[in-house]
């Protein structure tokens, strides 16, 4: 650890709010222990700082390795020639490494948490790390991802079983053929060959050699953590050396603002006690995931159902831009931007959801069983929603299914008690292994 009378502790994250919200238990963490706390954030996302009150900077250089900006031309060759020019090696590395080394300098962190969207930022930390002695390691809000273990991909809807290899093999299969596609779209600038020229450049020892599922390495003989708990995974999955599970990690602290028009629909629904409080919310980044038609035609269908089951009040939390698109049919319907997300689901009967890591483990400490519908099938949704089918308490849709079999949904986990049973004691279980300060037994400062 380096000479700092006062120990700092550096996050290196994307602006994704799921992203940020998992560390600020680890931050509160080291913040009592007497450490200052510091973010280095991809973008911008003021609304996260505004409410945990860190000191941040915005990154102005791109994460290197992996090309994270979207291209929009409607012109292809357009396209392809902005991305080809995106990737140019000595302009992204000399740019990236010129700006994380600074903040190095002025900072001089004893802990760097690298989120696994920056996770190429080892890269030009390891220098660092290794002249002070401060600690590097790299974090994800996923559950473990282990090529050809038990346990199926994250972006499969699946349970360990005869069938894992068969979607392992496949699941390996494409990401084999998107490594030969953009080799051949990007000679000598495919992902793997920048982070593989920056390894060689910067000396880095082959043992740090990376691994790759998706996009993003993941550098081997590093400490790694993964944000969720290992309770909930399925049984059986066996982790590399150094990485490790670190439990929930929500923050059921929050302070959460007051919504008078939520508390004018919770006085509609409490009129009679037989009405029901439906919480739906597809996260978010949501709009980053799928066409603004899309999530209007699915909240459309959430509306109409609202409108055939006076009965269940539906609190619907949609994107900011959409909000005025949507309209509700009934006075049993309402939609909203912003809700005291903690307190909601604490009240609500059932809890329509994307399947986000964040979002089910919430469900899980307001005791509310879950529908999930993920929206694609990328990234960890049908993980998730297949931990939580495992667990009992939810049930998995398609995104685009009808509101019918939605309906149907509702109906059976408002009135089968075996979902709201299973989620209780999942509640409990996790209250009990993960209280409040239960990293004081995970953390060694």
């Amino acid at each position: 650890m380096n000479s700092n009378s006062t120990p700092t502790i550096l996050f290196i994250s994307p602006q994704a709010y799921g992203h940020l919200i998992k560390t600020v238990k680890i931050a509160r963490f080291f913040e009592k222990k007497g450490a200052n706390i510091h973010y280095l954030v991809q973008g911008n996302n003021s609304y996260f700082f505004d409410e945990n009150k860190f000191a941040f900077n915005s990154l102005e250089s791109s994460a290197f390795g992996y090309n994270t900006k979207k291209i929009k031309d409607k012109n292809k060759l357009k396209a392809w020639w902005h991305e080809l020019k995106e990737r140019n090696f000595s302009t992204r590395f000399n740019t990236r490494k010129e700006e994380i080394e600074s903040y190095l300098a002025d900072l001089n962190p004893t802990h760097i948490f690298i989120d696994i969207f920056c996770i190429s930022d080892f890269l030009f930390c390891y220098q660092f790390a290794k002249k002070t002695n401060a600690k590097i390691i790299g974090i994800t809000p996923f559950y473990p991802e282990i090529a050809n273990s038990k346990i199926p991909p994250l972006n499969y809807y699946a349970f360990p079983g005869k069938d894992t290899p068969t979607i392992w093999a496949e699941k390996i299969s494409k990401n084999k053929s998107r490594k030969i596609k953009q080799q051949l779209r990007f000679p000598f600038r495919s992902d793997t060959a920048l982070i593989n020229k920056a390894l060689k450049k910067l000396s880095i020892p082959k043992c740090h050699t990376p691994i790759y599922l998706e996009r993003f390495p993941i550098f081997q003989e590093i400490d790694f953590w993964y944000l969720q708990p290992k309770e909930l995974d399925f049984e059986g999955q066996t982790l590399p050396k150094n990485h490790h599970y670190m439990g929930p990690l929500i923050d059921t602290d929050i302070t959460e603002e007051q919504n008078t028009r939520f508390d004018f629909f919770m006085k509609l629904k409490s009129k009679n006690a037989s009405n029901k409080l439906i919480f739906c919310s597809l996260g978010s980044v949501i709009s980053q995931l799928i066409s603004n038609e899309e999530i209007e035609s699915f909240f459309n269908k959430i509306i109409e159902i609202g409108k055939n089951n006076p009965t269940w009040f539906i609190a619907i939390k949609a994107p900011k831009n959409l909000v005025k698109q949507l309209k509700p049919k009934s006075l049993n319907v309402m939609i909203f931007d912003h809700l005291p997300y903690q307190q909601l689901m604490s009240l609500a009967d059932v809890f329509i959801s994307h399947g986000g890591g964040n979002s089910y483990l919430e469900a899980i400490y307001g005791k509310t069983p879950l529908l999930i519908v993920p929206p694609i099938d990328y990234w960890d949704y049908n993980g998730v929603a297949a931990r939580c089918v495992n667990k009992k308490i939810a049930i998995k849709q398609d995104f685009n299914t009808s509101s019918n079999v939605i309906s149907e949904s509702i109906s059976l986990l408002l009135n089968d008690d075996s979902y709201k049973n299973e989620i209780i004691k999942l509640n409990e279980e996790i209250n009990k292994l993960y209280p409040k300060n239960y990293l004081d037994q995970y953390i060694t400062f």
